[in-house]
């Protein structure tokens, strides 16, 4: 079937497409864009900035603003009523929420496009998995994991949900009768009930020969729950009439994913920093050689920004033939004017603007990535951070410099954790407002181990972060850190939570908004003086 499909018309209509872009993706972002524009003109969005007058990129750029989540807002909830032409002239078919350190999920509007793009990015991911002879990880079955999309309904009568549910939904029939899980079992909110449906599932199907999940901790809490559960499963199986099934796993003595699924020769999983120590822990329990984990790019709610077919084990080609991209480069701490694809730079890092052809226009997606190659001459990129700041008394402590401190100082220490959050800390208003880290150590930490690593975390952000040691020393605005002890289980907690409600488990390690501690039971509070 796959090679049938890499004869298609479709697939050469797709390929084609992708080589101009590869070749000329300045002429083919240009055309993008005045194809978003002009079919948009009439929109209550493309009215307010004119979208029919500018003829350029540069018009574009000078007549619509920059705009996070918050500016467009009130567009969105008169979307979410059923109103149309608002941000974009096609009918929104579904709104993507996003897990976020809010109680409030943001509502991303989605239209039928996003259906035809991933039919697009299958083939094209299909077309490099068979250049590169691992076309028989995707001959068999494959186990994906994914977040609900059917959480709620609109007020006007739309869909909301996690868009990696409903993408296995919508997804192409080829690529769908591939699916072990039923794209409905995701909506089960129940996070122990749908990990038994899909157990049932997974272990009814011996030809599973691919896994994708967002992130590793979904694929090692399966793996836990198979083999913890290894006894009432089989009974199950055995009462649905799995018998030949079941007389193949009762044999096992080691109820080990690669002994389950032995055909198991491909992982589809995004290789940021965080996943990292965790994919080595999915690679152990498969126990399976010649594992191949693939990164299969930058993909978000609102839309995607790069698609893993390139050789960089984590970075992947932006999609220009998809999304139209403009270019903030990250100079120190500041960040210059809005470039366009062909201006990157190999090496630089750079903020992501996004405009969408589902009705986002000059979006700050919060991404910063580095260009760490070309593909012709498409830039290939990987993630490097979220654009997030901690900032309470107008410094700027980065999210990334903020766990660099962490992990140089629980190293140190010797300390391990199961989760920790940083918080703006401002419920004392008598005291100068901190930093708190919420904390849920592994093992058992004592007093003065706890306030030793408080007063280490304190010294580190001073010396790391410029503007942390002015507020703190030179400004006197900011108080010392304090650490926050919570109870046990918290953060697997959250991570069911998450997995349930989005199917994306992301561990919140910075959290801007402070009402993020009340998730959270605390046990012990340290503060200094």
């Amino acid at each position: 079937m796959e090679l049938r499909l890499l004869k298609s018309k479709l697939f050469k209509r797709v390929s084609a497409t992708y080589q101009r872009a590869l070749h000329n993706p300045a002429k083919v972002q240009e055309d993008l864009l005045k194809h978003i524009l002009h079919h948009n003109r009439e929109t209550a969005y493309g009215r307010k900035y004119g979208f029919a007058a500018i003829k350029s990129i540069e018009e574009f750029q000078e007549k619509v603003p920059v705009v996070t989540y918050d500016d467009l807002f009130p567009y969105v909830e008169c979307m979410l009523q059923g109103m149309r032409n608002v941000l974009v002239k096609d009918k929104v078919v579904f709104f993507a929420t996003t897990s976020g350190t809010t109680s409030k999920p943001k509502l991303i509007p989605v239209t039928n496009v996003r259906k035809q793009q991933l039919q697009q990015e299958l083939l094209l991911w299909l077309s490099f998995m068979a250049k590169r002879g691992l076309l028989k990880g995707i001959r068999g079955k494959t186990l994906y994991f994914a977040g609900p999309f059917r959480e709620e309904v609109s007020m006007g009568g739309t869909l909301m949900g996690s868009i990696s549910g409903y993408m296995a939904w919508k997804s192409p029939v080829w690529a769908k009768s591939k699916l072990v899980v039923p794209p409905e079992f995701y909506n089960e909110m129940d996070f122990d009930k749908k990990t038994r449906m899909i157990a049932l599932k997974a272990l009814a199907t011996r030809n599973i020969t691919q896994i994708g999940f967002a992130a590793p901790i979904e694929a090692i809490l399966f793996f836990d729950y198979v083999k913890k559960h290894k006894r009432s499963l089989l009974k199950e199986l055995e009462r649905l009439g799995k018998n030949h099934r079941v007389r193949q796993l009762a044999k096992l003595t080691d109820f080990s994913p690669g002994r389950i699924w032995p055909r198991l020769s491909l992982i589809n999983c995004i290789k940021s920093e965080t996943n990292m120590p965790y994919l080595e822990v999915v690679e152990e329990k498969v126990g399976l050689p010649g594992l191949v984990i693939r990164d299969p790019g930058i993909f978000a709610s609102e839309g995607r920004l790069t698609l893993g077919i390139t050789d960089h084990d984590r970075a992947g080609v932006l999609v220009a033939q998809e999304n139209f991209f403009e270019f903030m480069e990250l100079a120190g701490e500041v960040y210059k004017a809005p470039v366009t694809i062909e201006k990157v730079k190999r090496g630089r890092k750079y903020k992501v603007i996004l405009t969408t052809q589902e009705g986002l226009y000059r979006y700050d997606i919060g991404d910063v990535v580095e260009v760490v190659d070309f593909k012709g001459k498409l830039p290939v990129v990987r993630f490097v951070q979220r654009d997030n700041f901690l900032n309470i008394v107008g410094e700027f402590s980065p999210e990334n410099q903020l766990l660099a401190a962490m992990d140089a100082v629980a190293g140190r220490l010797g300390v391990s954790y199961e989760g920790y959050t940083f918080i703006p800390y401002t419920r004392d208003l008598e005291r100068r407002p901190c930093y708190e880290v919420l904390l849920e150590p592994k093992g058992d930490l004592d007093d003065e181990e706890v306030r030793r690593l408080m007063r280490e975390l304190d010294k580190e952000l001073v010396s790391r972060i410029q503007d942390y040691r002015q507020m703190r020393q030179e400004f006197g605005r900011l108080g010392h850190l304090r650490v926050s002890l919570v109870r046990r289980g918290s953060y697997e907690l959250l991570a069911r939570e998450q997995l349930s409600r989005s199917g994306q488990p992301k561990p919140v390690r910075v959290a801007k908004d402070a009402s993020f501690r009340d998730r959270f039971a605390i046990e012990k509070e340290f503060f200094a003086g």
